[in-house]
């Protein structure tokens, strides 16, 4: 079932356009007005969905509609800090403060995260000022549907890229969590530890 398909909008939809293409659907096939139950339950499950910035990007990544269940995303944030220990290990000096480099990389990356999410901004304020400043002599005006669809994709980045940064500010905590003997036997600079890209993932930038 195309989630996307059963409330009428495209996958670049934005929050307020799900919402009011739920409310006409539900509208429309309500069962207390004559509409089919099981269709009304459809549009349901897509607006429970589609609605939540973190079940919309499970569901755009793997087509799965089951919510993310706590057990579940622990499970992630965990598996996430032990990535990133294990990387931080294989790439530092042995008189590295492990803890204190886990901590730089998350929140280097979200440091990077807000950068794009504020470019991707005001990228989309320029697109939005030239709203309604062409004209066209044919039947519709392509280039304003291209503006609009264009600020709907940067706006549907940037919310998942919120979402992406509060699953950081999870894993931060979790490291905030632990404690490493540091060994001294290496009179080695601590800083500068690479982690291997892509690393706690990406943020589009466009």
């Amino acid at each position: 079932m195309d989630l996307y398909k059963v409330l009428g909008i495209s996958s670049h939809a934005s929050e307020a356009e799900i919402k009011k293409a739920y409310r006409r659907k539900a509208k429309e096939h309500h069962p207390d007005k004559g509409g089919d139950e099981t269709e009304f339950k459809k549009i349901q499950q897509a607006y429970e969905v589609l609605s939540d910035p973190e079940r919309r990007k499970h569901y755009d990544e793997t087509g799965d509609t089951k919510a993310i269940s706590e057990s579940q995303e622990d499970g992630q944030i965990k598996a996430e800090v032990i990535n990133l220990f294990m990387a931080t290990v294989d790439n530092a000096w042995s008189s590295t403060d492990i803890k204190n480099a886990m901590l730089k990389q998350v929140k280097d990356a979200i440091c990077k995260i807000n950068d794009s999410i504020r470019n991707n901004a005001n990228q989309a304020n320029k697109f939005k000022k030239r709203l309604g400043k062409s004209q066209y002599a044919g039947e519709y005006n392509y280039l304003e549907d291209a503006l609009n669809e264009r600020i709907k994709y940067i706006e549907n980045t940037n919310e998942a890229a919120e979402a992406h940064k509060e699953k950081l500010f999870k894993v931060l905590a979790e490291v905030e969590k632990f404690e490493f003997e540091l060994d001294t036997s290496y009179n080695a600079y601590s800083e500068g530890v690479k982690i291997p890209a892509g690393f706690l993932g990406s943020t589009i930038n466009l």
